[in-house]
């Protein structure tokens, strides 16, 4: 395995004998005076919806059957064989939940708990089917009222992608708000960890100052001691760095499945493997197989943060489901960060 700029980051983190990190003190990573860039929110909250959008057809496929089905690697929209009533270039839940997150921001001004919360259960209620997953029918439904189950899903990393682009000047207000807006549905630890990691990928590249081959480093600095998402992460890099490896045994490794650990160690990895492509980082999200909607959202959201909008392929943006909706709302969020 050779160690090259992603690993050497990582030399500072010593390890116990199982290859988790020690409990240490970190610095955090000192950040100040963002410059932020339209295309950049325009290109996260895009991307995501792409990302979403693209892998929602082969979700819960095996990265194998993909390419047996489809003769390769899926790189266009599909019809939706199980969910027949959404067509080409729609999303899922994933994205109905971050547009409803969005909406609260945008008519709030603010991270208003119980607005964003009500917001979710209005595109909810309208539209069920969108693939919602145990924990967030239980929250948002009428059963529950609110409770949110205590699983280490995916759920809160997948819709937090507003959420860091309206806190990404201030870091510390960021990690009081991902909490908070995780809650919603997503009480886990471990899903609030996720989400977190998300959150603060996506912040960086909002102020353009993510650095790919720090990502990993400033990450576990900004989740803590003791955080098995860093743990996740520093095998995530590993990976990256070992040229004999390939993607598929890479996300046999990390694993693909709904787990918040998995989904965003394997979105980070898509991300990291061709992080100046957004095709390329989508393309192999997506045909990781698993939970494929998810973690090609969270790549689209990071890599578009990062590339920019003028980095998403035109034929994504064509016949992508409200995409000129979703487009003018994230100049609206940017007007309105600008504003505050």
């Amino acid at each position: 395995m050779r160690k090259t700029r992603f690993a050497k980051d990582l030399k500072f983190l010593p390890r116990t004998n199982d290859n988790n990190l020690m409990a240490i003190r970190i610095n955090k990573p000192i950040i100040s005076q963002p410059i932020l860039e339209m295309r950049r929110f325009r290109g996260c909250l895009v991307g995501a919806a792409a990302g979403d959008a693209l892998g929602a057809p082969l979700e819960n496929l095996s990265r194998h059957d993909i390419i047996d089905t489809f003769g390769g690697s899926v790189d266009r929209y599909l019809s939706h064989a199980r969910r027949p009533h959404l067509f080409y270039g729609s999303w899922t839940d994933d994205t109905a939940l971050e547009q409803a997150t969005l909406t609260s921001i945008l008519e709030r001004g603010n991270i208003d708990i119980k607005d964003m919360r009500s917001s979710m259960v209005g595109v909810f209620e309208s539209e069920p089917n969108r693939g919602y997953g145990f924990s967030t029918r239980k929250a948002l439904g009428p059963v529950q009222k609110g409770k949110g189950k205590d699983r280490p899903s995916n759920g809160a990393a997948m819709r937090m992608a507003s959420v860091a682009l309206f806190c990404c000047r201030d870091l510390g207000y960021l990690r009081e708000q991902v909490e908070a807006v995780s809650r919603i549905i997503h009480r886990h630890p471990l899903a609030i960890d996720a989400a977190m990691a998300v959150a603060y990928a996506i912040a960086l590249a909002a102020r353009g100052e993510l650095r790919p081959e720090c990502l990993i480093r400033d990450t576990i600095s900004f989740l803590g001691t003791g955080s098995e998402m860093g743990n996740k992460l520093v095998e995530v890099v590993e990976l990256v760095e070992d040229d004999e490896m390939d993607s598929a045994e890479a996300f046999e490794q990390i694993g693909t499945s709904g787990n918040a650990l998995e989904s965003v160690g394997s979105a980070f990895f898509a991300f990291l493997k061709s992080p100046n492509s957004f095709y390329q980082s989508v393309v192999e999200a997506v045909n990781a197989g698993g939970d494929t909607d998810t973690i090609g959202a969270i790549t689209g959201a990071i890599s578009g943060a990062f590339n920019g909008i003028e980095g998403i392929p035109n034929k994504w943006l064509n016949n992508l489901e409200d995409k000129s909706i979703i487009d003018e709302r994230s100049r609206r969020l940017f007007e309105l960060i600008n504003l505050t």
